[in-house]
């Protein structure tokens, strides 16, 4: 079973993000909520919607803090140098869709999970086929839990819960 249970301390990340090098443990995050997207390769424009989606409303990166876990798990080592390009330009797409004079290196935030290890962690399979989402309250606290197809809302509707972020505005509508 997941240790990353609604209401209980999520895992630590302990994988270094893709091109920024950093860690985003819950130090780095350092009392901003969270939003972990997991998937897979074939299905990052569903993950990138949810992102971009939050990002929309908290534009600021001290606000809320998205963490894209993208699961490589189906990839052999060798394959390794094809899955940097690949990422290569997923940031790169990511950072031109960024608004304004927005850091990419703050907003943009890839976890490489080649083993699958993390994304076991956290209670999640099938994330090539489905995404699914955590969001953290300011003390890395698992807040809402999300898989399917309705994770925009879901995500947003439970962002809109934490005090950190309820000032924000309103975020039972639909994005």
């Amino acid at each position: 079973m997941s240790t990353a249970q609604v209401g209980s301390l999520a895992p630590d990340v302990t994988v270094t993000a893709f091109r920024t090098d950093v860690c985003p443990d819950r130090s780095w995050v350092d009392g901003r909520p969270a939003v972990l997207i997991f998937h897979g390769r074939e299905n990052r424009d569903v993950a990138c919607a949810v992102a971009q989606t939050v990002r929309n409303i908290y534009t600021d990166a001290t606000s809320v803090i998205t963490l894209s876990v993208v699961d490589l798990s189906m990839f052999p080592r060798v394959m390794r140098r094809l899955v940097r390009s690949d990422l290569d330009r997923a940031f790169d797409h990511a950072a031109v869709n960024l608004s304004g004079d927005r850091d990419p290196e703050s907003h943009i935030i890839i976890i490489p999970d080649h083993s699958g290890e993390m994304t076991r962690a956290w209670g999640f399979r099938d994330t090539d086929r489905i995404v699914s989402c955590v969001v953290l309250d300011a003390d890395w606290r698992v807040h809402a839990r999300t898989t399917g197809t309705d994770n925009n809302r879901d995500v947003m509707r439970a962002l809109g819960q934490l005090p950190a972020c309820a000032r924000i505005g309103d975020h039972d509508s639909e994005p």
